[in-house]
């Protein structure tokens, strides 16, 4: 049986793992916090700070692959690892989604400020701006 390890036990973990022993592997979690969920479902977790080297160069050598739930995990630690069990997908792509590669301008087209208004006015308007932007968007407004 392959063993599969997951960084981060969080919901998204939880569910990767599962997805991972649906699949006939069995699954392994690495999380900082006891209290995470995937560490009350899953009995192989290994509790110990992202900075802890000893903890993660035993956690990747007792698994076949690792792979991580999310992006904020300290990869320092990571960066100096001597193993040979793949982290998939690679650090490089952690790196990236970290924003180690992402200006600050970048961001801002990314996510744009919003508000919301209760007025059938305020929104026809707006609807009728984004029609003119976008030929596809189509306006619907319930009275």
């Amino acid at each position: 049986m392959r063993r599969i390890g997951v960084l981060g036990g969080g919901q998204l973990g939880t569910m990767l793992a599962g997805a991972i022993h649906d699949l006939g592997a069995e699954a392994c979690i690495y999380e900082p916090d006891a209290a995470a969920p995937a560490c009350a479902r899953f009995r192989e977790v290994v509790n110990a700070p992202w900075t802890d080297g000893e903890a993660l160069e035993r956690f990747f050598s007792s698994c076949d692959a690792v792979t991580y739930e999310m992006e904020h995990i300290d990869t320092r630690a990571l960066k100096v690892l001597r193993t040979t069990t793949a982290l998939l997908p690679k650090l490089s792509v952690l790196d990236y989604r970290q924003g180690t590669c992402w200006s600050s301008k970048e961001q801002a087209i990314l996510t744009m400020p919003f508000r919301t208004s209760t007025s059938l006015r305020i929104i026809r308007m707006l609807t009728s701006l984004s029609s003119r932007c976008d030929p596809s968007a189509t306006a619907t407004t319930h009275s």
